[in-house]
């Protein structure tokens, strides 16, 4: 058996667009890596860095302080290596964080300190705005979501802070969960940044369907793919889009051939086999 590197690359995802428009890059703020990455960003590279992650509590307050490294990573806000710095809240490895935003979400008064504690966060660190990054509201969160933007917005947009999201893309996520009115969350936010990644390789289908690209342009068989994901954000003004792209790699354990669409022995990524950009 061998193992396949699928892409190589940093274990920042970053999003870009053309040239003109926004490119954020997302930096891993839990370890001295992701200091070390940014210090080595050349300028005008990207226009937006957002700071990953930070928890909220079941008081709607942002837990700011908690992030490791902060004080080094606000050193550069306003600088041409970050010239708009946002912190992002959430993530998909914080799950409490995960549960109290649906708790936040149904109540009128969390909402409203939620709100506030974003717009005082912005205030305290300087920061450019709040990228809200709920992975991943239900069907019965679908419409509270949209209010606890809202929520947020009336307290950002008027003191000239960005509100922006990171939502699924995929068939799953974007439709099939019930949990994301695209049309909703896309009028009342700054930017959608689309999780256009991990398409492929990382759920049980996957098993039988083999080795595949992690976000591929298109897709003739019909799976996920960004054309795909285009298509559903399609009611959301494309200005407001940023395309998101996997700067990660993974490997597998093959159980013979090592082409592409051949099956492989895991369900998921071998252990110890998604490089970081400083292995690459």
């Amino acid at each position: 058996m061998k193992f396949l590197i699928f892409a190589l690359t940093i274990l920042v995802s970053a999003f870009a667009s053309i040239d003109g428009k926004e490119v954020v890059c997302y930096v891993d703020t839990s370890s001295a890596a992701g200091y070390q990455l940014v210090s080595s960003i050349k300028p005008n590279i990207c226009t937006m860095i957002d700071l990953a992650f930070a928890a909220v509590d079941s008081n709607g307050q942002i837990l700011a302080s908690k992030v490791p490294n902060l004080s080094n990573f606000l050193k550069y806000k306003g600088t041409a290596v970050a010239p708009k710095m946002l912190l992002s809240i959430g993530g998909a490895a914080d799950w409490q964080s995960l549960q109290n935003f649906a708790a936040i979400s149904k109540s009128v008064s969390l909402r409203d300190a939620f709100a506030n504690s974003c717009l005082n966060t912005c205030k305290q660190y300087g920061l450019s705005g709040i990228d809200v990054d709920w992975e991943f509201p239900s069907s019965s969160d679908r419409a509270n979501f949209v209010l606890l933007l809202k929520a947020v917005k009336a307290k950002l947009g008027p003191a000239g802070y960005l509100l922006t999201v990171a939502v699924g893309a995929s068939n799953w996520w974007a439709v099939n969960s019930g949990g994301l009115d695209v049309a909703g969350v896309g009028a009342v936010v700054d930017y959608v940044k689309l999780m256009t990644y991990d398409f492929h390789a990382n759920a049980e289908w996957d098993r039988s369907f083999g080795l595949y690209f992690n976000a591929p342009l298109d897709d003739e068989a019909g799976r996920d793919s960004i054309k795909n994901s285009l298509r559903i954000f399609s009611s959301v003004p494309s200005t407001k889009l940023i395309l998101g792209l996997p700067l990660y790699g993974n490997a597998y354990v093959t159980s013979g051939s090592n082409s592409v669409g051949a099956s492989y022995s895991t369900q998921w990524p071998s252990t110890g086999t998604t490089p970081s950009y400083n292995q690459a």
